[in-house]
């Protein structure tokens, strides 16, 4: 697809693909951002409905970020596979367009394409764990298609990432083994503002849509708790569609820009997401960040990032999980401790740091000639 050149120590132009809902916006947000202050120009290639206003206004202050959107299904939906080629085509397109020096890929199947450059696969969704921790059972079998693209796209990378050792040995495990693979763990700014007084409510920042985020369990909890949740997060689904799950029981926020979102967790004292499975890492992040006591699910790659820095909780046990909320309200020196050991996780964990190790990851990649070997033929015209 391009000529094969010598080039610098880091890239110039980097081509991130990603998702406009879930988590993987801010992530790819937060890193374009880091890669913008080290000089670097990026294009974001979004999947899913097009930007919000906020989203689009966070993008026009990046000079040097483009964007292209696309309205393709996300990857991790059956609509995808339906407009496969065509998004595959469109994607190869803005590559021979922007020609970027790297590829960094949010998605486990597109590294199959004929990149030839150095190229990145950052696993953010895997739906064979997905199955398992939401669902309780194996993939079924009318995702066999899926299983065998993001095996064949994970083979293909130069370089598998993802944001823990247990994630990364999970996905070994569903389409392992791959040529490279590395932990690099999310990272994220610390607040604009001070944190200060806090106040007695409880937050939760997930997407209505999304069964992983285990909302019907505060629905049940919510009424016998002494302090009202708060519930911010996107009423519409990966396909823009207004979402059937309401929160009943919370107060409804719905979708919040970055900046309402991060004083709300600034005011919060109790970040609460008893979450089946891992998608909800960056806004757990944000809110230590912001000095809030966190009670997680109790899943094995929470567990890993945050480790006696939260509360853990059984998603399927309302119960429990009302007791663990209600001992933090009641016990203020417990609550103050608790945010205290995940604002100091938090620091470790900076936008800085996650942005240097991805510039390192994408030096060695560079230097050492490894990228995808193209195993799909297509042919663009450019």
């Amino acid at each position: 697809m391009y000529e094969n050149s010598p080039g610098p120590s880091l890239p110039e132009r980097v081509l991130i693909t990603t998702d406009s809902v879930g988590e993987t916006w801010p992530y790819s947000m937060a890193l374009a951002t880091g890669l913008a202050g080290l000089g670097m120009r990026v294009a974001l290639a979004t999947f899913g409905p097009r930007l919000s206003e906020d989203q689009r206004r966070r993008v026009d202050q990046q000079e040097a970020l483009e964007v292209f959107e696309s309205e393709f299904s996300p990857e991790w939906t059956p609509g995808f596979w339906a407009d496969q080629r065509p998004a595959e085509d469109w994607l190869l397109q803005i590559g021979a367009r922007f020609a970027p020096d790297a590829i960094h890929l949010n998605g486990l199947s597109l590294a199959a394409l004929p990149w030839n450059r150095p190229t990145v696969v950052v696993a953010h969704r895997c739906m064979a764990s997905w199955w398992l921790d939401v669902k309780g059972k194996l993939l079924p079998k009318q995702w066999d298609f899926y299983r065998h693209q993001a095996t064949l796209g994970l083979r293909s990378a130069g370089l598998v990432i993802s944001s823990t050792h247990t994630a990364l040995a999970s996905l070994r495990e569903h389409y392992g083994p791959f040529p490279a693979e590395r932990v690099i763990r999310h990272g994220w700014s610390a607040p604009q503002q001070e944190v200060g007084t806090k106040k007695g409510f409880i937050i939760t920042a997930q997407r209505l849509w999304d069964e992983s985020s285990n909302l019907q369990a505060l629905e049940v909890c919510a009424p016998f708790l002494s302090w009202p949740i708060f519930c911010a997060g996107e009423t519409l689904d990966e396909n823009g569609r207004r979402a059937r799950l309401q929160a009943r029981n919370m107060c409804c926020l719905g979708a919040l820009p970055e900046q309402e979102l991060e004083r709300w967790l600034l005011d919060s004292s109790i970040y609460v997401v008893p979450a089946r499975s891992a998608d909800c890492q960056v806004s757990v992040l944000q809110a230590a960040w912001a000095g809030c006591a966190l009670v997680l699910g109790n899943n094995p790659v929470l567990k890993e990032v945050w480790n006696d820095a939260a509360v853990f909780v059984p998603p399927d046990e309302p119960e429990a999980i009302r007791f663990a909320v209600d001992r933090l309200i009641r016990d203020a020196d417990r609550r103050n401790d608790l945010a205290a050991r995940a604002r100091r996780r938090a620091g470790e964990l900076s936008l800085s740091v996650m942005t240097g190790e991805y510039c390192i990851a994408y030096h060695e990649l560079m230097v050492s000639g490894m990228h995808s070997p193209g195993a799909l033929s297509h042919a663009v015209g450019v």
